[in-house]
């Protein structure tokens, strides 16, 4: 599967929602690694990791984010991260590929991109 997706190099998530929304059966799943970059004393917080266990954990994190767990933007070690987009032909679910997509956890990125993966879920 080839997919055409714009502003390919710019730190926004324009390309996973587009990819998204323009194919979300060919959506296999995604991983969420939060980087904790420059948090040297700061944990990834449990919650983050019990989230495994939730149906929906789309909907789970953004239900996080409006609870203001991400505020506090840089001194968060949940602000900065990457996802990893899994998709499949659906003729063919054994052809995958993927789409790495650096991340800010606010609603124009992180949050914008799991809002449309709750839909989905």
């Amino acid at each position: 599967m080839t997919v055409h997706l714009p502003r390919i190099g710019v730190t926004s998530c324009t390309r996973a929602i587009s990819l998204l929304e323009e194919y979300p059966q060919n959506i296999v799943g995604s991983f969420w690694i939060m980087s904790g970059y420059g948090f040297e004393d700061k944990d990834i917080p449990s919650w983050w990791i019990d989230n495994v266990l939730e149906d929906n954990q789309a909907q789970g994190i953004i239900d996080a984010f409006e609870k203001g767990y991400f505020q506090g933007e840089h001194n968060n070690p949940l602000y900065l991260g990457f996802c990893i987009i899994v998709v499949a032909y659906s003729s063919n679910p054994a052809h995958l590929s993927y789409m790495i997509q650096h991340l800010r956890m606010w609603e124009a990125e992180g949050i914008g991109l799991l809002r449309i993966m709750a839909r989905h879920n």
